[in-house]
């Protein structure tokens, strides 16, 4: 992905009270080398890699298409005006639309090249 990927999606974080659910938890062994919880993007590049690891060890096919690594979550307090939630949910969807976008362009390209 590119920086200006990984820029839309760091722009959520002033949108909100954003966060990164990883799909899974790290095993005592992999959070030595792994543990951090303050990176959204460092958690999320680790669990792509910690997945793609697990299928590299087993053999299989590291991209079926459909990898996933965990959910992102933006929420708001319920006492936000009406008005700044209106527009912070408007802006939230423009930049989610736009990651998804940039997924599914990477993906497309791909394709195109087998």
């Amino acid at each position: 992905m590119t920086d200006s990927f990984w820029q839309t999606l760091l722009d959520l974080k002033a949108l909100g009270e954003f966060e990164f659910i990883p799909q899974f938890s790290l095993n005592t062994n992999e959070r030595v080398y792994f543990e951090n919880k303050t990176s959204t993007v460092f958690q999320l590049i680790r669990n792509f890699m910690i997945e793609q690891a697990a299928a590299m060890n087993k053999g299989s096919n590291p991209y079926d298409g459909y990898i996933n690594t965990g959910d992102l979550r933006l929420t708001w307090p319920p006492d936000l005006a009406w008005a700044e939630l209106l527009e912070n949910a408007c802006q939230a969807f423009k930049l989610l639309y736009s990651i998804n976008y940039q997924l599914w362009k990477i993906d497309e390209l791909k394709k195109k090249k087998k």
